[in-house]
């Protein structure tokens, strides 16, 4: 049986000061960081939102900080924490219409309310009508999702069947998803206006509110601590973070896998082999190109495939009857979402991408 690679980046016993400092050591002498995507319960969950995620999904970051910046930060956010419980303790009291925040808070603590807990509420937008679309985009992909499994031959529960039936007509309009597109760029501006310029600022805000509302029901710490380490990374990369990008679970998990070999494992990892090692990748190369050049309205034949394959970034040859040979196992393969017919070959993007790790062995 293959040995489970240790996820510490998404380890439940890290407290959100320890996460703040694996990302400091986690990021390479290039200012690259990986970090575990949001994941969610089901593909394509919040699909129209910046920065989501499905399940196999990591981030890479391009990171600007040093040992003083990280030092600051985390007293930074050690000082949010403690804000936010103090907060947290006068909850009833800051919760109602009338509250008088200076009245109840140190000038330091109100600041930290109005900056981080006071949502967003001029009128410039109909924030119900922005809920009842975000609702029904839910219930959209939901619908997508247990319909996938009916074509795929899966059985749905009670739930799933109840679910479907009640939402099978729900619709979004093009109008509706641009009012909405707005109402987040506009929430987004004003997180950066209490906040200050920089990626994560409304998620920040979101977080906060979370860690102050749980912390007040004295949640489990276990809950809390979860809830802290979401709030510790977008206040990271708020205050340090360049850029972000999607990529593979298999690239974060490949780069902690190494970290945890002893000296003798790296020693044989990287003695020369007699093989093709680029060649070993070739399904997954393959299966990329599918994900990035094809689906149901675009087929590649197999020439296709193979000049792809001659060119960068996999500069590899390979002989027709070889790709016959992957694509057949792709295609026997009912996970992976790949069809063909006599025009060619496709990845159903409509049931996601599943992820190709192959390892030499």
């Amino acid at each position: 049986m293959k040995k489970e690679i240790y996820d510490s980046m998404t380890d439940v016993k890290l407290s959100p000061l320890d996460f703040i400092t694996l990302m400091f050591e986690r990021t390479d002498e290039d200012g690259i960081l990986y970090l575990p995507g949001l994941c969610y319960q089901r593909p394509g969950w919040e699909v129209d939102a910046p920065g989501s995620t499905d399940a196999g999904m990591s981030y890479r970051c391009k990171m600007d900080w040093n040992l003083a910046k990280y030092e600051k930060t985390l007293e930074s956010f050690r000082a949010l924490y403690a804000a936010l419980e103090r907060c947290a303790a006068h909850y009833d009291a800051l919760e109602e219409e009338s509250a008088d925040v200076e009245a109840i808070l140190s000038r330091e603590d109100a600041a930290v309310f109005r900056a981080y807990l006071c949502e967003v509420d001029d009128g410039a937008f109909d924030w119900d009508k922005l809920a009842d679309i975000y609702d029904r985009l839910n219930a959209l992909e939901e619908v997508k999702y247990y319909a996938g499994k009916l074509a795929n031959g899966e059985a749905l529960n009670d739930y799933e069947k109840e679910f479907l039936n009640e939402n099978i007509d729900v619709r979004v309009t093009d109008e509706e998803r641009a009012y909405r597109r707005r109402g987040l760029d506009y929430l987004e501006a004003a997180a950066e206006a209490r906040l200050g310029k920089g990626m994560c600022a409304r998620r920040m805000m979101v977080n906060a509110w979370r860690l102050y509302r749980l912390l007040s029901l004295h949640a489990p710490k276990m809950i809390v601590d979860h809830e802290a380490r979401q709030l510790a990374e977008a206040f990271v990369l708020h205050a340090c973070g360049v850029s972000r990008e999607l990529v593979e679970d298999g690239v974060r998990l490949r780069l902690e896998e190494l970290e945890q070999m002893s000296e003798e494992e790296l020693d044989e990892l990287y003695r020369p082999q007699r093989v093709n090692s680029r060649k070993s990748l070739a399904p997954l190369f393959v299966y990329e190109i599918l994900c990035k050049k094809s689906d149901s309205k675009h087929h590649l034949r197999q020439q296709d495939i193979l000049k792809e394959l001659a060119v960068y970034p996999y500069e590899i040859s390979l002989e027709r009857k070889a790709l016959g040979r992957i694509l057949h196992n792709l295609l026997d393969s009912s996970q992976y979402a790949v069809f063909s017919d006599k025009t060619g070959v496709w990845v159903d993007q409509e049931h996601g991408r599943e992820t190709i790790v192959k390892q030499e062995g």
